[in-house]
C-alpha cells in the first residue's frame, strides 16, 4: 500500500472508501474472469483470453499498488468458482497477483511509463511488462493445474502466459487511453472516421465471421486488415488503435464461437496460439502506429514552437540591430561632421597663416632686402671692403622673400582663389619642376572642369598638393602627370608617377598622416580616393567626386 493509500485508509471515511474499491475491483475481476473462462481452451480453467489481467494492472497503474488485495480476492473467488478447491484457487491467485505488483514494478520504477503511452518506449516497455507479468501468473497457474486436475502442465504453462499477456495488451491500453477524454475531431474528419470504421468492419466479417474463409483460407484477409489498423492508428491515434485492437478480438472470439474466421484450427490450443499471435501483432502495431504519430505530432509542435521563438529571437535581434545601425550611422554622421569641421578649422588656420606669412614676414623680408640694397650702395663708395657682405646680405633677404612666398602660397593659394583650380594646380606643377627639377604635365580633357565651390576646390587642392610633395619627397619621382577630367556626373583627378613606387599597406598605417589626410579630405567631399603602388614602379592617385555632392556642400556653405 502505498503512503498516501495508508493514510487515506486510516480514517473512517477513507476505511470506507477503500473497502468500496476493494469491493469493486474485486467484483470487476471476478466478472471479466468469468467472462474469459466461458472461452477456455483446456478446460476449466486455461482462458483463450483473460482479461482480467489487463484490467488489474491498468487500476493499479491509475490508483496505486494499494488496491492489490481487491486484485487477489476476485481472482480467488473466480477461480474457486471454476470447481478446482480452494487452495488451488488461492495458488491461481497469489500468481495472479504477483503478475499485476510485478509488471506494475517494471513499468513504474525500472521504465518511468506514461500512463498515456504516448511515446515507442512506453509500448516496448508495456510489452515487456506484460510478457514477464504473464510468466510470474503461467508459473502459478500451470502448477495448481498439473496439481489441481493432474493433467500435464506443458501446454497450461505457454497457453496460460498467452492469455494473460494477451488480456494485458488489450484491455490495459484501451483502460488507461479511454480513462482520458476523447480528443476533439474536426469535422472534416468524420466521413474519413466513417470510410475506416466501415472498412474495418467490412474486412474484419471477412476475416472471422465468414464460413467460407476459416483457418488458413482467411489469412490473405487478414492481411488486408494490417494496413487498415495502421492507417486508424496514424489518423486517429491511441483511440482508434485501441477501439479497433479491441474489436478485432471480440470479432475473433465470436467468429471462433461461430466456427468460422482466421483463429480456426484443429485443436484448442492451436485456436489459442493463432489467436494469441494475431491479437497480439496487431495490439503492438497500433500501439507502435500511434505512438509514432503522436511522436511525430509533438516533434512538429515543438519545431513549429521553436520556429515561433526563432523568429521572436530574429525580430528582436533585427530591431537591436536596427536601432545599432541608426546609432552607428549618427555616430557616423556626427564624426563626419566633425571631421568636415576639424579639416575647415585646419584649412582657416593655414589660410591664416599663409596671410600673415604674406603680409607680416613678406613686408619684413622686402623691407630688410631694400635695406641691405641701400647699404651695399653706401659701402660701395666708403667702405669697399664690406660691401661684398652687404651684397651677401641682399641676396639672402631676396632668397628668404622668395621661400617666404612659396610658403605662403603654400598655405594660403591665392591663385586658387583668383583663378580657380587648374591654374593653381599649374602653379604647384612650376614649383615642382623650378625647385626640384621634375618633370610634371597636366592633362585636361574636355569640356574641362566645373565650376566648384571653395571648399571643394581648396580639398581638391590640397589632395594635389599632397600627391605631388610624396612623389618627389619619398617616391623620388622624376615624371609626374596629372590629368584631370569630368563627366556628367563625376570630376575626375588622377596623378601619376615613376618613383620608387610603396608598400600600398603604408597607405593604411596610423602614422601615415599625409595619406590620412587625403582620405579625410576625400570623405568630406564624399569623394571616392583610390591609392595604388608598387615598390619600383610608380604610385597612382585618383580621386572621383559626385557632382551632386557639389551641389549639397554648396548648400551646407550657406
Amino acid at each position: 500500500m502505498t503512503m498516501n493509500r495508508l493514510t487515506t485508509a486510516l480514517t473512517a471515511p477513507g476505511r470506507a472508501i477503500y473497502a468500496i474499491q476493494l469491493a469493486g475491483l474485486a467484483l470487476a475481476y471476478f466478472l471479466l474472469g468469468k467472462w474469459g473462462l466461458e472461452y477456455a481452451s483446456l478446460k476449466p480453467i486455461v482462458s483463450l483470453i483473460w482479461p482480467a489481467s489487463g484490467l488489474a494492472l491498468a487500476v493499479i497503474l491509475l490508483n496505486g499498488v494499494g488496491l492489490w488485495p481487491g486484485i487477489a480476492l476476485g481472482a480467488f473467488l473466480v477461480n474457486l468458482s471454476s470447481g478446482i478447491g480452494a487452495a488451488s484457487a488461492a495458488l491461481i491467485a497469489s500468481g495472479n497477483t504477483l503478475e499485476a505488483l510485478l509488471a506494475w514494478y517494471i513499468l513504474k520504477r525500472l521504465c518511468g511509463f506514461d500512463l498515456t503511452l504516448a511515446r515507442t518506449r512506453d509500448v516496448l516497455a508495456l510489452l515487456l511488462a506484460a510478457s514477464l507479468g504473464a510468466v510470474m501468473a503461467a508459473l502459478f497457474g500451470s502448477l495448481a493445474y498439473t496439481t489441481a486436475l493432474h493433467r500435464p502442465g506443458d501446454h497450461a504453462l505457454l497457453a496460460w502466459w498467452m492469455g494473460d499477456m494477451t488480456g494485458i495488451l488489450l484491455l490495459t491500453p484501451l483502460i488507461l487511453i479511454w480513462y482520458n477524454p476523447l480528443p476533439r475531431l474536426p469535422p472534416l474528419r468524420w466521413p474519413e472516421l466513417l470510410l475506416a470504421l466501415g472498412t474495418a468492419l467490412w474486412v474484419g466479417k471477412l476475416v472471422f465471421l465468414d464460413a467460407s474463409r476459416s483457418g488458413n483460407a482467411a489469412y490473405p484477409a487478414a492481411l488486408v486488415l494490417l494496413p487498415v489498423a495502421a492507417w486508424i492508428a496514424l489518423r486517429f491515434g491511441r483511440h482508434g488503435a485501441t477501439a479497433l485492437t479491441f474489436g478485432i478480438a471480440g470479432m475473433g472470439i465470436l467468429g471462433t464461437q461461430l466456427g468460422s474466421g482466421l483463429f480456426l484450427a484443429s485443436t484448442a490450443f492451436d485456436v489459442m496460439l493463432r489467436g494469441w499471435q494475431y491479437t497480439t501483432l496487431v495490439a503492438v502495431a497500433g500501439l507502435l502506429f500511434a505512438a509514432l504519430r503522436n511522436e511525430r505530432v509533438q516533434a512538429w509542435q515543438a519545431l513549429d514552437q521553436s520556429h515561433q521563438r526563432l523568429e521572436k529571437e530574429v525580430e528582436a535581434r533585427t530591431a537591436h540591430l536596427q536601432q545599432t545601425q541608426r546609432q552607428l550611422l549618427g555616430e557616423m554622421a556626427s564624426r563626419q561632421r566633425l571631421e568636415r569641421h576639424l579639416v575647415e578649422v585646419g584649412e582657416k588656420r593655414r589660410r591664416r597663416f599663409g596671410q600673415d606669412l604674406h603680409d607680416g614676414l613678406g613686408q619684413y623680408l622686402t623691407g630688410l632686402g631694400m635695406m641691405s640694397q641701400g647699404l651695399a650702395l653706401a659701402l660701395r663708395q666708403k667702405l669697399p671692403e664690406l660691401a661684398a657682405q652687404a651684397e651677401r646680405l641682399q641676396r639672402v633677404a631676396a632668397e628668404a622673400q622668395t621661400e617666404s612666398k612659396r610658403l605662403a602660397s603654400s598655405q594660403y593659394p591665392v591663385t586658387l582663389e583668383k583663378l580657380g583650380l587648374r591654374a593653381a594646380i599649374e602653379e604647384l606643377m612650376r614649383y615642382c619642376q623650378e625647385r626640384d627639377g621634375v618633370q610634371c604635365q597636366l592633362d585636361l580633357l574636355p569640356p574641362g572642369l566645373p565650376d566648384l565651390p571653395a571648399t571643394h576646390a581648396i580639398h581638391l587642392y590640397r589632395i594635389v598638393q599632397e600627391a605631388l610633395h610624396n612623389a618627389v619627397r619619398h617616391g623620388k619621382a622624376r615624371h609626374i602627370g596629372i590629368e584631370l577630367h569630368s563627366d556628367v556626373t563625376t570630376l575626375h583627378i588622377r596623378v601619376r608617377d615613376d618613383g620608387d613606387g610603396f608598400d600600398p599597406a603604408a597607405a593604411t598605417a596610423a602614422d601615415s598622416l599625409g595619406f590620412h589626410l587625403m582620405r579625410q579630405r576625400a570623405a568630406v567631399l564624399g569623394a571616392q580616393l583610390e591609392i595604388t603602388s608598387t615598390p619600383g614602379h610608380g604610385s597612382e592617385i585618383s580621386v572621383q567626386l559626385p557632382l551632386s555632392s557639389t551641389t549639397q556642400a554648396t548648400i551646407d556653405e550657406h
